[in-house]
C-alpha cells in the first residue's frame, strides 16, 4: 500500500539515511523511536510538507508526485497537537461540517463514536478537555472511512485510561478495513495492537518487524544464587554480570519461567524480574543491570 524506497536527505535538521520499508494494506503499523529520530519527517514527506530529495515514496504503486486528489481524500492525518481548542462551534457542528465536505449523508457513526468516547456533542470545542478534543479530532478523521489513517503521537494529552480506549477504538477501525500508521515515542502503548513496526534512531532504521502474533514482552531476570550452568543452558549467556549475580534475557517462547527456576534451583528470594522496554532489547542496552 505504502512504500518508502531508499529515502535519504536532510529534513528539519534531521538526516534520514537509506530509509526503506513497506506498509501493507490492513496493517496496524507503528513508527517509533526517540525524539529527533526522523519519525515526523517520514510522515511529512508522505503528506507533501517536505519533498524527497532522494529516493521514492509510492502509494498504491503510484509515486508521491503523481498522487491524485481522490487518493489524497482517502488519507486522513491526526497531528500530535490539538487544533480544535480555539474553535467555538460544538463537536456536533464540527463533525457535520466534515461530513458535508466529504458528501457523507448518513451521520449515525457520529453518535456511535461519541458515545464510545463519552463525548458531549453539544459542548463547544473550546470548552472541552484536551482529551475530549483529541477524541473529537480522531472521530473527525475516521467518519470519512479513510483507506489510510495516520496519527502522530496520539497518546499526547490523554490519560492512561484514555490511551487504552483510543487504541481499542483504532483496532476496531482497522478491523473495518482502514490501514493505520501510528507515530510513537515508545512502543509499549502500541504493543497489544500493532502487527508491524520500524524502530528509528538518528535518522536510520534500527529494526523492522512484521508478525501476525502479539509482540512478546521481554524481561530481565536477575538471579543472585542458582546453578548458573543450568540457567545458561536454557536462557543463554547472561546479558549482564554484577558483583551480586547475573542477569538473563527472557521471553515467553523460552518456556514457563517458574519451571525454569525449579530446574535450576533458583529460590524466590534470590531473584528479581524486571520488564524490559523494546528499545533496550533492540539496542542491546543492558547497562542498567551491570
Amino acid at each position: 500500500m505504502l512504500e518508502y524506497i531508499n529515502i535519504n536527505g536532510y529534513y528539519n535538521n534531521i538526516s534520514l539515511k537509506d530509509i526503506s520499508f513497506h506498509v501493507q494494506e490492513g496493517d496496524f503499523f507503528v513508527i517509533f523511536g526517540p525524539d529527533d529520530s526522523g519519525k515526523t519527517e517520514l510522515i511529512e514527506l508522505f503528506l507533501g510538507i517536505c519533498v524527497p530529495s532522494n529516493g521514492k515514496i509510492l502509494y498504491r504503486g503510484e509515486e508521491l508526485s503523481l498522487f491524485s486528489s481522490q487518493k489524497r481524500k482517502n488519507i486522513r492525518f491526526v497531528p500530535d497537537d490539538i487544533l480544535l481548542m480555539d474553535s467555538k462551534i460544538t463537536a456536533q457542528k464540527y463533525l457535520e461540517q466534515i461530513m458535508k465536505a466529504y458528501k457523507i449523508a448518513n451521520n449515525d457513526k457520529i453518535k456511535e463514536y461519541a458515545d464510545f468516547f463519552e463525548i458531549d456533542l453539544t459542548e463547544k470545542l473550546n470548552y472541552m478537555t484536551y482529551e475530549a478534543n483529541k477524541f473529537t479530532a480522531v472521530i473527525g478523521a475516521v467518519i470519512t472511512s479513510p483507506d489510510l489513517l495516520i496519527l502522530d503521537e496520539p497518546s499526547n494529552f490523554l490519560t492512561k485510561q484514555g490511551i487504552k480506549k483510543l487504541y481499542q477504538f483504532l483496532e476496531h477501525i482497522k478491523e473495518s478495513g482502514t490501514t493505520i500508521i501510528v507515530i510513537a515515542e515508545h512502543f509499549e502503548e502500541t504493543a497489544l495492537y500493532c502487527n508491524s513496526f520500524i524502530y528509528l534512531k538518528e535518522g536510520c532504521i534500527e529494526a523492522v518487524n512484521r508478525t501476525n502474533e502479539r509482540f512478546e514482552a521481554y524481561k530481565a531476570v536477575n538471579i543472585f544464587d542458582a546453578n548458573h550452568e543450568k540457567v545458561q543452558e536454557i536462557l543463554g549467556e547472561p546479558i549482564a554480570v554484577s558483583d551480586i549475580g547475573k542477569t538473563y534475557l527472557y521471553c515467553e517462547n523460552m518456556g514457563n519461567l517458574m519451571d525454569i527456576f525449579s530446574k535450576c534451583d533458583v529460590k524466590d528470594q534470590k531473584l528479581l524480574i524486571e520488564r524490559m522496554n523494546i528499545e533496550e532489547v533492540l539496542d542491546k542496552d543492558y547497562s542498567r543491570w551491570e
